[in-house]
């Protein structure tokens, strides 16, 4: 019964106004007076909405659970929020080398689906946009100032606070051969690490820590715990910086795309 009115709730709260992803389940009908675990009268919501049913300037009328309790979720985007601390600069992580923008930054984008970047309101206020998609272009997961979409179902999608990971790995299908004979060349050792295809954690205020894969059929961005690594299709090996850590600082303004590294546009040769 929990596991059916957590699916029903769309694996967060049923409130459609809220983000939160640990929940509760409430007796619609009070348990008090009923005593009696029914489902079509509980529903699942998290603790801040629990206490506003009974509690509060704003309570949360019955009327208000039945219909959200309603909702046609089946075909839901979940949806994820990454929160960054204000902090001095607000900056990226990416392996062993920071990037810090002041005004924000485009890191890269070396294609239309495939791009991580930043902004910065009032001077501290990091949001995080990028886009994950498979090597074929479709779309899998974005992330939209800051709220975590994922667009394809079929990939595992994990959330806690501070943190989202898609996992996949070198033997993942979303990760092509010659990306994974690549990567193989440079360091054998890849084949023994986790690999996520995205995973994003704060690790202090303004700083975020990213780690992913940005693949399409020619060329992409490799993001692990200690390399920043550019592969291109017909390249025998990646291009690859790697830092001392976070006080490893690179400042800069506009994209590091694929013509930095010196990289040929593979589809242009054919």
């Amino acid at each position: 019964m929990k596991r059916t009115l957590i699916d029903q709730a769309g694996g967060k709260c049923a409130n459609p106004g809220c983000p939160n992803r640990l929940v509760e389940l409430h007796h619609i009908h009070e348990w008090h007076v009923y005593q009696t675990h029914d489902a079509e009268h509980m529903i699942a919501i998290c603790a801040a909405c629990h206490d506003s049913v009974n509690r509060g300037q704003l309570q949360i009328s019955d009327e208000a659970l039945y219909r959200w309790k309603g909702i046609d979720r089946r075909s839901t985007t979940h949806v994820g929020h990454i929160y960054v601390e204000p902090g001095e600069a607000p900056r990226l992580l990416l392996g062993s080398i920071t990037a810090r923008g002041d005004s924000g930054l485009v890191v890269f984008e070396s294609s239309e689906q495939q791009r991580l970047s930043f902004v910065v309101h009032g001077s501290e206020i990091m949001l995080l946009n990028l886009k994950i998609s498979s090597p074929n272009g479709g779309l899998l997961l974005d992330v939209v100032e800051g709220y975590v979409r994922q667009q394809d179902p079929s990939i595992e999608y994990r959330i806690r606070p501070g943190a989202v990971e898609v996992p996949a790995g070198l033997d993942s299908p979303l990760v092509p051969g010659w990306v994974r004979a690549s990567l193989l060349r440079e360091d054998d050792r890849y084949g023994e690490q986790p690999l996520p295809l995205l995973a994003l954690e704060v690790i202090d205020r303004g700083l975020v820590r990213v780690q992913g894969l940005w693949l399409d059929k020619f060329r992409g961005v490799v993001i692990t715990r200690d390399r920043l690594s550019f592969v291109a299709r017909g390249r025998p090996r990646p291009i690859t910086i790697v830092g001392a850590g976070e006080n490893t600082i690179l400042n800069y303004a506009g994209p590091v795309d694929s013509a930095l590294f010196g990289f040929a546009d593979e589809r242009e040769n054919r």
